[in-house]
Order: C-alpha cells, then structure tokens, then sequence
C-alpha cells in the first residue's frame, strides 16, 4: 500500500513546503485538465528507507501496468526551494531522463545529492539566497514522453519583459536540449492576445529555415500557456512536449523578472 508517496494525478492540494514547487505545479496543471505525464511524489522530509524503497517499487508496478511493460521514467528533483516568484532555480536541480524501472531508486538518491553541488551554492550566493542551504529536496518520477520536439512557453517577454508578448523556444527531442542550452532553439516571438507571429528565428534543427512548430501548434501552446497564466494569477513559463501529435505540459513556475539572466559558473 502505497501511504507516504503522492499520487500527481491525485487532485490534493500539494503542499510546497512538502513536495516542491514543480510537483505543485504539475499538481495544478492535472487539477486543471492539461495533459501531464503520468507520476508519483516522494515528499522532500522524507528519507529513503525499506518503507519507501517498497513504496516506490509498488508506484513504478502500477505504472508499468498502466502506461506499458517497456515504459521508462524522467526522474526530477523538485526542491522546496523551487520555482518561486522570487529564484526559480530552473535548471540548477538535477533531472535524469529515460531511466528503466529497475533503476528509479537509484536516479532518486542521484536527484536528491544534486541540491548539495557547487553550482546551486553559487547560484544562491549570486540570488542572496544563502539561508535555503539546507532546504530539502522532493523528487518527481513520471512516465518518459518520447517527444517530436520539445520547448519552452513564456507568457511574458524573457528579455524585454515586454507584458504584450510572449515567445517560445523549441527543439527536436527532449526539452533538455533547450532548458540546458545544449542546442540553439528555434524562436518564436507572438503577440500575446492573439497569438499574431511578431518574430521568428530558425534554431540549429531547422531545415532550410522552416519552423519545426506548425501555425496550429504554436497556437495550441499560446493558448494553454495563457490559461495556466490566467490560472496561475501571474506570468508563467512553462516546459512542454508534442509526442504523437498531443500536447503534453512538463512544468510550470512563476517567471522571475528581477534578475533576468543569471549565469552561472
């Protein structure tokens, strides 16, 4: 019986302090409708023991069952600390992606050591965050997509903060390639009302300049992007993925303005 874990899909109210700011979001993008990919909670106060390893084995069961025996998992770190309005600290968490049922417990204690690495402790320094040292991290585990591309949603202009755009940057394959800087993304910069095409800018897996995402598409993703906006009481970016032609939502966090790009080392 699965008791201490936490169901996404379940429609309780997750509490942040609890599970981090990435399970709350993609908690609320369930209770909202959005397509999120299938996945469990472990708590961030609480240790990995046989009781949770038991837990954990039960969860990844029932997945297998439900989504397929070949399924493989995206394990990611949601910290306590996470996607607040004030620091993001998008991308400074660990993330392991296509990880087999076998090896779940272990991409989760991987996750969780990441929140003590050098670059979060510069990150916090430079954000002046020093006291969130200690802040426990929760880990998600969800069903591994297979995506065509993959990208990112701002409901507010990243660069200018421009509150009448919004732009998205996507990638073939896995969003990882674009949140970790590991391609040059295909741009897409629109007006915020109407989804109008302001500004394009053909990305590395482009061929011959065209757009990897289609007119439907983009519109597609500005619309969900606004309603979680809407949803969420302020601006928003959000991580999603096309695979076999549905949308699915990855993320959602408030857009951090103060300080807009912070490189770190």
């Amino acid at each position: 019986m699965i008791e201490n874990l936490f169901w996404l899909n379940s429609l309780v109210s997750l509490d942040p302090r609890l599970v981090g700011g990435k399970a709350c979001g993609l908690a609320k993008l369930f209770k909202m409708g959005a397509r999120v990919p299938e996945g469990i909670v472990i708590p961030a106060d609480i240790a990995i023991n046989e009781v949770i390893e038991r837990e954990l084995d039960e969860a990844i069961t029932i997945l297998l069952a439900k989504c397929g025996p070949s399924t493989r998992f995206a394990v990611r770190s949601s910290a306590t600390v996470e996607d607040g309005v004030a620091a993001s600290y998008a991308g400074m968490f660990k993330t392991v992606l296509d990880v087999g049922g076998d090896d779940v417990a272990m991409a989760v204690a991987d996750c969780r050591q990441s929140a003590k690495s050098a670059r979060i402790d510069t990150y916090r320094s430079v954000m002046k965050r020093a006291d969130e040292a200690t802040a426990p991290v929760a880990i998600v585990v969800q069903r591994m997509l297979n995506p065509s591309c993959s990208g990112v949603c701002f409901t507010i202009n990243p660069i200018t903060g421009d509150t009448d755009e919004m732009v998205i940057e996507v990638a073939i394959g896995v969003g990882e390639r674009v949140v970790s800087g590991i391609v040059t993304p295909d741009y897409y910069c629109m007006r915020l009302t109407d989804g109008a095409l302001l500004c394009f800018e053909p990305g590395e897996d482009s061929v011959n300049g065209e757009p990897l995402l289609s007119e439907g598409d983009r519109l597609l993703v500005c619309t969900e992007a606004k309603t979680v906006s809407e949803s969420f009481g302020l601006p928003i970016d959000i991580e999603f993925a096309f695979a076999e032609d549905i949308l699915y939502l990855l993320q959602a966090r408030p857009i951090t303005m103060a300080i807009k790009r912070v490189e770190i080392a």
